[in-house]
């Protein structure tokens, strides 16, 4: 008889299993993003308590390792948002650092109103994007260099929630080391990102 744990095996399916849901979730978020119907509770937003509240949420993920969360202290920075959906694109940014870096990585977030209205940097001391695949890392199914598990689909849902709210995100590597990803968005109600 082969020696197996039928508990193990089940728990093993079941991770795939919910690893394909999401999958399949993320890429029907990504394909309505894009077609322009998803649906979006725009509100002002304070961009930097925001992104206080999505560290606060990775606290006890990074609770006992090396890595660290900071988010730079500062007035209220304001744009007219989804928060949940900005919230979503933050978090997998965050994420994306945790499992694609150094186990101790240092992630920073800091936001800063503009004149157009305000954007968020999301920046990391990892080892930064080898140049040559930034252009495609935003595309589905694009990863970096890296032994991690995850779908691919990260950053591209990133993008797609952001345009959505007729934003823009880009990446580029920091001169003193590491990669930084920027979100812009408006301060004010725009018609192309579909409020309801």
């Amino acid at each position: 008889q082969p020696d197996f744990n039928a508990l193990e095996v089940f728990e093993r399916i079941l991770k795939l299993t919910l690893d394909l849901s999401r999958m399949v979730e993320d890429l029907f978020l990504i394909a309505r993003a894009e077609a322009g119907g998803l649906p979006m509770q725009l509100e002002e937003t304070d961009l930097r308590a925001l992104a206080s509240r999505v560290a606060g949420d990775f606290s006890s993920l990074v609770a006992g390792s090396r890595a660290s969360i900071t988010v730079v202290p500062g007035p209220p920075v304001y744009a007219m948002v989804d928060p949940d959906r900005v919230r979503r694109a933050v978090a997998a940014l965050i994420d994306n650092a945790l499992r694609h870096t150094h186990d101790g990585v240092r992630v920073v977030i800091d936001a800063t109103q503009t004149e157009q209205g305000a954007t968020l940097q999301i920046s990391d001391d990892g080892p930064g994007i080898d140049p040559a695949l930034m252009p495609d890392l935003f595309k589905r199914f694009r990863r970096g260099a890296t032994r991690a598990e995850g779908s691919g689909l990260g950053l591209a849902l990133v993008r797609a929630l952001v345009e959505a709210q007729r934003g823009r995100a880009r990446l580029e590597n920091r001169a003193e080391g590491g990669a930084m990803a920027t979100l812009e968005f408006s301060r004010f109600t725009s018609s192309n990102a579909h409020p309801h």
